[in-house]
């Protein structure tokens, strides 16, 4: 799977991608930064409510970084991307990521054990490729 990286204005360019977030018949298209930096997947606690969880009654965590210090709370949830599908990744969700933080970040625990990622930053493009389980 290609996407082409999105335009942040300025010559600012990101790989962010579309994902779906599942949660049992609730879902929703969500805009995510693939984040080799970042240690675990994480989105804005309105996304997780608008797909029926309730965020507060996940395990509780701090976590850091560009956005600062904050609470997030775990869950697991199936997510969606480019028609392939990963049951039952963790997935968090925090209140002190700014509204206006306008996508969630894959990282490493839930997205990154699953696939092999090339980023083509000289040509704007990201490839995943699925790394099969093997039992």
């Amino acid at each position: 799977m290609k996407f082409k990286y999105k335009n942040f204005g300025k010559n600012i360019w990101k790989p962010v991608i579309p994902v779906v977030l599942r949660n049992g018949n609730q879902e929703i298209e969500y805009n995510v930064l693939l984040d080799s930096g970042a240690d675990m997947c994480l989105g804005h606690a309105e996304v997780g409510k608008a797909i029926g969880i309730a965020v507060t009654s996940g395990a509780k965590y701090e976590f850091g970084g560009i956005t600062g210090p904050g609470i997030a709370y775990k869950h697991y949830l199936e997510i969606e991307i480019g028609g392939y599908k990963i049951p039952d990744i963790e997935f968090s969700f925090s209140a002190d990521l700014p509204l206006n933080y306008s996508f969630g970040v894959l990282g490493h625990k839930g997205f990154f054990e699953h696939f092999r990622v090339i980023f083509e930053t000289s040509k704007k493009l990201v490839e995943l490729k699925p790394i099969k389980q093997q039992l």
